[in-house]
């Protein structure tokens, strides 16, 4: 009986879990920051907005930062395959939600 050969997953998803570890490895401090700013976008503020497009940015720039201070960007080209994943902020919401909801439970 042979068993399927397990596909590696592309780098783009590696990177985006490994992303997400770092984030929950990071200073408490450093999620409420990020959790701020997501839950601007979740106001449903218009994306033409000022304030949407900032919170964006300083979302981004969060996660970017923690990335590389936990080594898990280290070339141009991962902050590159990082920038344009569509579903990052939808999956670090999760993740801090997550989270959240575990640590009430304890």
């Amino acid at each position: 009986m042979t068993t399927p050969s397990r596909l590696p997953a592309p780098p783009e998803q590696a990177l985006t879990r490994n992303v997400l570890r770092a984030i929950l490895r990071a200073p408490q401090l450093n999620k409420i920051q990020l959790q701020f700013h997501l839950d601007v976008l979740l106001e449903g503020i218009d994306p033409q907005c000022v304030e949407h497009q900032q919170a964006v940015q300083s979302a981004r720039t969060i996660i970017q930062t923690i990335a590389i201070q936990e080594q898990v960007i280290r070339t141009p080209e991962q902050l590159r395959v990082l920038e344009s994943e569509p579903r990052l902020l939808g999956l670090v919401q999760e993740l801090l939600l997550e989270v959240k909801d575990t640590a009430s439970l304890a």
